[in-house]
């Protein structure tokens, strides 16, 4: 389990952001090609770990998730995005296999339309901290 596991646990657990993004279309990963719009997918850009002392066989890790947004239309973009901020900013979810986690709002990307591909594409990052065994 990671930091992307815990935001899709966040996201899918919001029935604001799940009106608006199917579950389906919220996936760890890259999208593919020929996604169903809109969608989210989750990545990490970046992980530390760390030992705690006196913990034994236990790491903090803090990871910086992005989160690609796609949608058909720039309205549609700022909702999802909005909705997914709603759903995953200040969180402490639930998450088998890790514990003590932490889900943050951090940087957004700019926002870009690709006219070829006839989609609108943002990205907003997450600060996602929590214990894993070493």
């Amino acid at each position: 389990m990671n930091g992307v596991a815990a935001l899709r646990v966040v996201s899918l657990s919001n029935a604001a952001l799940l009106a608006i993004v199917p579950a389906a279309n919220i996936r760890a990963g890259i999208l593919p090609q020929g996604t169903v719009l809109p969608a989210i997918g989750l990545t990490t850009i970046s992980s530390i770990e760390r030992s705690i002392p006196n913990a034994p066989r236990v790491r903090r890790v803090l990871e910086r998730i992005q989160a690609t947004i796609l949608a058909k239309d720039y309205d549609q973009l700022r909702a999802v995005r909005r909705a997914l901020k709603t759903a995953a900013a200040d969180k402490r979810p639930i998450v088998d296999g890790i514990d003590q986690v932490v889900v943050l709002l951090d940087g957004a990307g700019p926002e870009f339309m690709d006219d070829g591909a006839s989609f609108y594409l943002t990205t907003q990052d997450f600060r996602v901290s929590f214990n894993e065994p070493a």
